[in-house]
């Protein structure tokens, strides 16, 4: 059975993409004001757990060619981004053994792709509740470790139950999710905002599934309440967020490349903080969505280009390049 591209969950894709960059552009000023700290909190309670879930459902091909070329097309992009981002890094700190086994700031993400893609490509493709329930106890597991950022094992094992859940959900029940009741999901998301307004602390520990328990609060059990928390927080969340979202046709375009928009936005981010710091920009909260809005609008218009593939996965579109003028020389000798 071959999945096809669905214009809805890509449409959520391209609206969850923009929540990344967001989400980024207030990291360093969420202390700056209650708004920016607020925002924050909303943005990280489900963007990742269903950005993830999303790329999850699209993972169902037992096609081995496909997975083989998917995992070695997102490592390519992991490698070499990897040595792109540390340039930066290495400006203002020395070079540390780590950085070979740590991906740099966002490219966690493309290791536990990895990750996960190749621990469902093996699963049984019927549903399995018994497979549900060892994810999340693997997702609660890990918090007792000192696993952390190293290899993104940590985040691997904290947001696997949404990518499972996404991989074993069919169009039926996503169809039903989006058809049911979308007064409660308003009334659930507009719950979820008081209590942020009213309980504005910094959760990026809890949310960012990359901490111990000993690390993100004094009392372990808190800790571990706080993940069992954010498991049920995000998933309720994320499924009022599918609920509500209308389809954007022009925005399915965009969600069907955000593998750009992931890879270059740190890029923009480094150089807006800069001109922030130079020019002594107001990081409010209007002000950081202005910025926002721009790095998305840019990058929308370099993933339409036909070059992007050259600097995404620069090896493989080199490799295909060369094929490519190789064919068309057999073919003129042959003429």
């Amino acid at each position: 059975m071959t999945y096809q591209r669905d214009n809805f969950l890509d449409s959520a894709k391209a609206l969850l993409i923009f929540l990344v960059i967001l989400g980024h552009v207030i990291g360093p000023y969420r202390e700056s004001n209650n708004g920016n700290q607020m925002m924050r909190n909303i943005i990280y309670l489900f963007h990742m757990p269903l950005f993830v879930f999303i790329s999850g459902y699209f993972s169902k091909s037992k096609d081995f060619y496909k997975f083989r070329k998917s995992l070695f097309s997102i490592l390519e992009s992991l490698i070499f981004f990897q040595i792109l981002y540390l340039i930066p890094k290495l400006y203002y700190s020395k070079f540390q053994i780590s950085y070979l086994y740590t991906p740099n700031w966002i490219l966690w993400y493309l290791l536990s792709l990895i990750f996960w893609k190749t621990i469902v490509f093996y699963l049984p493709k019927k549903f399995s509740i018994y497979i549900v329930i060892i994810s999340i106890i693997l997702c609660l597991l890990v918090g007792f470790t000192n696993v952390g950022y190293e290899l993104s094992l940590s985040r691997s094992f904290v947001f696997l139950p949404f990518f499972i859940l996404g991989y074993y959900i069919n169009e039926k029940q996503l169809y039903y999710i989006r058809s049911y009741n979308k007064i409660i999901s308003t009334i659930i998301l507009l719950f979820v905002v008081l209590i942020f307004i009213n309980h504005n602390m910094d959760l990026s520990l809890v949310f960012s599934g990359a901490h111990s328990y000993f690390i993100t609060f004094d009392n372990i059990w808190l800790s571990f309440s706080f993940r069992v928390i954010y498991l049920f927080g995000a998933t309720i969340v994320g499924i009022s967020i599918l609920n509500l979202l209308p389809t954007f046709d022009f925005l399915a375009r965009l969600g069907s490349k955000t593998i750009v928009f992931y890879l270059l936005h740190g890029f923009f981010i480094i150089g807006m903080q800069k001109m922030i710091d130079i020019f002594k920009l107001s990081v409010e909260l209007y002000v950081l969505i202005v910025f926002s809005l721009f790095i998305f609008v840019i990058l929308s218009f370099i993933s339409s280009t036909h070059m992007i593939n050259y600097l995404i996965n620069p090896v493989s579109s080199f490799l295909k390049l060369r094929k490519s003028n190789k064919g068309q020389g057999i073919s003129r000798s042959i003429k």
